[in-house]
């Protein structure tokens, strides 16, 4: 596309038009990864600072997924930071 031939006001709207799709991209792809993680489900994140956080799904929100931690708090996480916690094995031995 040559963009040498657009006036101030088509660059501006051209602008306005890949933003909003680049928009709608992530927000679609924030969905589809939401959906791999179940209410209920135990995950894992690390923090800004390193921590290691652990806790259970509880809600879907727009663009994050709501986390009771096992310390107590609640945090509010995109889905591509999540990790799932490994089940454990709890055969007898």
């Amino acid at each position: 596309m040559n963009l040498d031939g657009l006036t101030e006001q088509e660059l501006i709207a051209l602008n306005r038009e890949i933003v909003d799709r680049i928009k709608m991209i992530r927000q679609l792809r924030t969905q589809v990864a939401m959906v791999e993680f179940r209410i209920g489900e135990r995950v894992w994140f690390q923090t800004n600072e390193g921590s290691v956080i652990k806790g259970t799904v509880v809600r879907w929100n727009k663009k994050s997924v709501s986390i009771d931690a096992d310390c107590g708090h609640r945090w509010r996480v995109g889905p591509s930071h999540l990790n799932r916690v490994e089940a454990k094995d709890i055969t007898p031995q």
